[in-house]
């Protein structure tokens, strides 16, 4: 899995949906068994700010930025607000879409590990 978290540098609820990966244990076993990435992408352009928040996050955690704001200006996700999750399976197929509750994301990934069991 490819977890995608959309996020803002000092953004409140952007804390809060970090911390709530963090407790998952869910979560947690997956990125410790190889089976999930965490890719924390800030979609605007003040890289000031982004640098200044780089050591909120784990270094486990792939932290990148969108140069050129490519994702802003071709609307390739649908950013209705920001913190937002995106949740892709090892095909890259979108399983959760603009998520910011990890518990939908832990829903959806058991969903997805009962179908792949049958």
């Amino acid at each position: 899995y490819l977890l995608i978290f959309i996020s803002n540098p000092g953004c409140a609820m952007c804390r809060d949906v970090r911390e709530s990966i963090l407790a998952s244990s869910l979560l947690g076993e997956l990125i410790q068994q190889g089976r999930m990435k965490i890719l924390v992408l800030y979609p605007d352009e003040d890289l000031v700010a982004w640098r200044e928040h780089l050591g909120d996050y784990p270094s486990t955690w792939i932290n990148a930025y969108d140069k050129g704001q490519v994702i802003t200006r071709e609307r390739l996700y649908d950013l209705k607000a920001i913190p937002s999750l995106y949740l892709l399976d090892k095909g890259k197929r979108v399983v959760a879409k603009d998520a910011t509750d990890v518990r939908e994301v832990e829903y959806k990934i058991m969903l997805s590990e009962q179908a792949a069991a049958r």
